[in-house]
């Protein structure tokens, strides 16, 4: 067994694309390619409006990933250039978890950083149930709803629920289209940092988003 702090895995694309894909709508049909040491993708000239994911594989979680809970999912992305058409990024999940189990998949919003002085950024997400993103966004399960006024909302998940979620999770979603201009996006050193079962602080390899 590890201890905190430890990194649990990790995709630094030093020996290429490493299974990892793309998933979503409006990527250009040129797929994933490498950038030195970055995975890169673009939107499609066709298409506007497109929400799209760099998306591991399965052989990026080492089974079983209960240590990682109260830990840190970690990576650098940035943009090569983007079109924001002076509209803000459009509402979507910004990372996704996905589970074996479709009902234990959450996904978290406000992750991402607007900024036109810094292209890219370093984002270490906390993976509990209580972390919160830069717009006050915490962890929905995306495939559960409550009817609430009339409609369908999503609901926050419980401890239990986290922990099932990483227990069964297959898959890491990092969002690269944000923009409905043209876009082209990289991603790089993705990694899932071991937790601590006390959460007053942080761990030493990062710092947290807010």
């Amino acid at each position: 067994m590890g201890m905190p702090g430890d990194v649990l895995t990790v995709s630094d694309f030093f020996l290429g694309l490493q299974n990892w894909t793309i998933q979503g709508a409006g990527w250009s049909q040129q797929g994933l390619f490498l950038e030195g040491e970055s995975l890169a993708a673009m939107d499609s000239s066709q298409v506007t409006n497109g929400i799209w994911y760099f998306a591991s594989p399965s052989t990026f979680l080492p089974g079983d990933m209960t240590l990682a809970y109260n830990g840190w999912l970690t990576y650098n992305l940035g943009h090569y250039e983007y079109e924001s058409m002076g509209l803000p990024p459009m509402p979507a999940y910004d990372v996704q978890l996905v589970s074996s189990k479709k009902k234990f998949t959450m996904g978290i919003k406000g992750v991402f950083s607007e900024d036109p002085t810094y292209l890219s950024h370093l984002y270490n997400v906390r993976l509990d149930e209580t972390f919160t993103s830069r717009n006050g966004s915490q962890w929905e399960m995306v495939n559960v709803k409550l009817p609430r006024d009339g409609k369908l909302v999503s609901r926050n998940p419980t401890k239990h629920e986290f922990i099932k979620c990483l227990q069964t999770m297959t898959g890491i979603w990092i969002r690269g289209s944000y923009f409905p201009g043209n876009e082209a996006t990289w991603l790089r050193n993705v990694s899932i940092i071991e937790g601590s079962l006390n959460k007053g602080g942080e761990t030493s390899q990062v710092q947290t988003l807010i």
